[in-house]
Parts: C-alpha cells; structure tokens; sequence
C-alpha cells in the first residue's frame, strides 16, 4: 500500500510521516507535496493507493485538485484544522479526515478504514459532495469569531472590505482603517464568510461586494475597492468571479 502526503504546512507533513513510519510499516510513503501544482504532479507521477489531503494549500484547496484528476482511484484522509461542529456531516464510504493537531490514534483509525476500501474508484460525486460540507454556510452571518489573547473578539461582517493572506495568517481589513491579523489560514476565515456577500478572488485575497468600486479587465483582471486598493483576481477564478458578480 503507497501513500502521498500533502500538507502546505511542514508540521503536518512530519507529524504524518512520523506515525506512518512508527506504527505502519506496511504503508509506502511515495511523495510529498505542499501545494496544488506538486500535489497534481505527484499523484500523476506516483499513482499511490491513499493520499493525505490538506483543506487549503497556498495556491488552492482540495478541490481544485480534485477537479484536474480525471479518474480519482486511490482514497482520501482529509486533512483540517476546521473546527469540529463543521466535521459532523463529513463522513462517507469513500473518504475520511482527520482534524488537527493529529493524533497518532485517529491517524491510524482513519488508515484501518480506507485500508478496507482499497479496491474501487471513487465517484466524483461523491466527493464533490463530501468538500460541499466544507462550504460556508449560504445564509448573512452577521459576526464572526476571532481569537484574542484572552478569549474572542466578535466583528461585524459588514464592516469587513478584504482579507488578505500572509502564509499561517490573515489579516483582516475594517471600516475606519481598522486591521486584524489573526493566526488563522484564509480558507478558515472564508468558511465563516456567506459566499453570495464575500468571494476568494484570489488564493491570497477575499473581497466584500459590498465595498467593490470597479473591476478591470485584463487575463485575470483586478478590482478597485471603496478603500483604494486593488486586489487581482487569479485567472482561474475569473470566470466564477463574473457570475458571482452579476448575481442578484
């Protein structure tokens, strides 16, 4: 049985790598990966039986992956730091995850179970379905949580203009020139964020309709806001973006 880890976050890679080594000997780990594009090529490369598959990676998220893969025949253990209340649906047949930090016991319960699963294909839709529930929920969610030193802060939605990635961190951009930098990934901060409101224009960048002024075209393009800045939009998401910017 062979094994692909992808994980943006070395951490993580090691601490799997470590249990696989330790407690299952029989489990080949082929390749590591830490973005989309390394993860797209090792698995082409490698064909495994299992892959480790981080939510969120700097370049995309798990499925932008999945979507490039024609035909998926090996299984997959997601990989989150996604809060446990968002997990409970997240359970079929042809998937598992695992929620950080790792454990080695749940890293070797989620191993045992798709070690039995090893022989069919996985159903596209399936999995579609399974990343859907990682999805943000459809409804205006007036305040979102963020960490302090010594509890949570609650912060209006619709003071929020962009937020902006810096690798393990967001920084979170308010009405009257207030920021929050937060040590949290931007994929968590989407999570809390209604999607007919805020859209990742960019794997670095979030944007709040609300305060968008012009966008302008070009291979991806860009978008002025209310503030000033201008955010790109990455060229892949720029057909998505459109229609998101022309619903009603």
């Amino acid at each position: 049985m062979t094994c692909i880890i992808i994980d943006d976050e070395a951490s993580s890679r090691d601490t799997i790598k470590s249990i696989l080594t330790n407690y299952c000997p029989e489990l080949k780990i082929l390749a590591e990966a830490e973005n989309v594009e390394s993860a797209y090529s090792a698995i082409l490369l490698h064909k495994p039986d299992l892959v480790f598959l981080d939510i969120e990676m700097p370049d995309g998220n798990a499925f932008d992956l999945l979507q490039r893969i024609h035909s998926i025949q090996f299984k997959i253990i997601f990989t989150t730091a996604y809060e446990q209340y968002a997990l409970n649906a997240i359970k079929i047949d042809d998937a598992d995850y695992l929620l950080k930090p790792l454990s080695i016991k749940e890293v070797l319960g989620a191993v045992d179970r798709m070690k039995s699963k090893l022989q069919a294909s996985i159903p596209k839709e399936n999995l579609y379905q399974l990343l859907s529930t990682f999805k943000i929920p459809k409804t205006y969610n007036p305040y979102i949580p963020i960490p302090t030193s010594n509890g949570f802060e609650l912060i209006q939605t619709k003071d929020i203009i962009k937020c902006e990635a810096n690798e393990s961190y967001t920084t979170i951009f308010l009405l009257n020139n207030v920021k929050k930098t937060i040590s949290k990934k931007l994929g968590d901060i989407e999570m809390l964020l209604a999607p007919n409101f805020f859209f990742r224009v960019h794997h670095s960048y979030i944007i709040n309709k609300s305060f968008l002024k012009n966008y302008i075209r070009g291979e991806g393009g860009s978008v002025i806001l209310l503030d000033g800045s201008e955010i790109p939009v990455s060229k892949r998401k720029k057909s998505e973006f459109i229609e998101w910017l022309t619903e009603v």
